[in-house]
């Protein structure tokens, strides 16, 4: 034998079905109005922009490129975001994108390019984000601006040791071209020395001595010079290629349109039947059943 309980529950749940199918009509118009908002919202949704530039953070090296510097401010995952919002850099790519003071106030970001965080939580390589609704190609032209802001703020320290090595580098290219002019005369001298019947067997000695010393001196300087050229030119490779906040990928310019899509009208859809279901079943209040209705 069923329990009353059970039985009660099921004939209110009939009542109630039976009383929202009779005005149908209620739910419907719930419907329809939840959709046309959804469809207005979705068709005034404003339209922004959005551009990014990829950018390479520099791995700091110590004065002989030995090891790499990690405990640098430019170094940290932070440091990216800390830079674009400073006045300087920022008002900087205002006026280079034709921008009024302020306008990227909230509309820049920088985020890290996925996977390229290190073990030692340092971030290589990082997109500078510039998003709103910018006219043209503003949007790229604040991206890459911000973007060099942040290149120039993180490649002081390598710029100045590219300055040092380029210079170092001149000077031993510049002895050694000496050196090999130095190198010929020496030889040429030695040869003219060895080829002269005039003079003793002594004398004659005594010159070649001179000259195969020098010749030896300078053979020994030019190894030498060999060793330093070679070592810092690729010191200065490594200062332009990996020390150096290098920019990657200029920004281009996409739009981005707000507002919604298939996915809210169906929400809105369900949210208007279920609002709907509750009109109807409240408009009983309102407007009492028909004795017809009640049956």
């Amino acid at each position: 034998m069923d329990a009353p309980g059970a039985d009660d529950v099921e004939i209110a749940l009939g009542v109630y079905v039976r009383r929202v199918v009779r005005r149908w009509w209620v739910v419907l118009a719930a419907i329809v109005i939840a959709a046309a908002i959804a469809v207005a919202g979705s068709s005034s949704g404003h339209t922004s922009y959005r551009a990014q530039t990829l950018i390479s953070i520099g791995t700091p090296y110590t004065a002989t490129g030995g090891a790499p510097i990690t405990s640098a401010f430019c170094t940290s995952p932070v440091a990216p975001a800390t830079l674009i919002k400073q006045d300087s850099i920022r008002q900087e790519a205002e006026r280079a994108a034709g921008l009024k003071v302020g306008a990227l106030k909230g509309h820049a970001s920088s985020q890290p390019v996925p996977g390229a965080v290190t073990k030692l939580n340092f971030t290589p390589a990082v997109n500078i984000v510039v998003q709103g609704s910018f006219k043209g190609d503003a949007t790229a032209k604040a991206a890459d601006a911000l973007a060099k802001g942040v290149q120039t703020a993180c490649s002081q320290y390598a710029l100045r040791r590219e300055t040092t090595t380029k210079r170092r580098l001149d000077r031993e290219l510049k002895e050694q071209a000496d050196l090999n002019t130095r190198l010929d005369e020496a030889q040429a001298l030695l040869d003219k020395v060895q080829a002269d019947s005039a003079l003793s067997a002594t004398n004659r000695l005594l010159a070649a001595t001179v000259a195969g010393n020098t010749l030896s001196n300078i053979t020994q300087r030019q190894n030498q010079l060999d060793q330093f050229i070679g070592e810092d030119q690729s010191l200065l490779e490594q200062v332009r290629y990996v020390e150096l906040t290098q920019i990657i990928t200029h920004a281009k310019t996409s739009k981005v349109t707000a507002g919604g899509g298939s996915g809210s009208l169906g929400v809105a859809i369900v949210l208007g039947a279920l609002i709907g279901i509750a009109l109807a079943l409240l408009s009983y209040a309102v407007i009492p059943a028909r004795p017809r209705e009640t049956q």
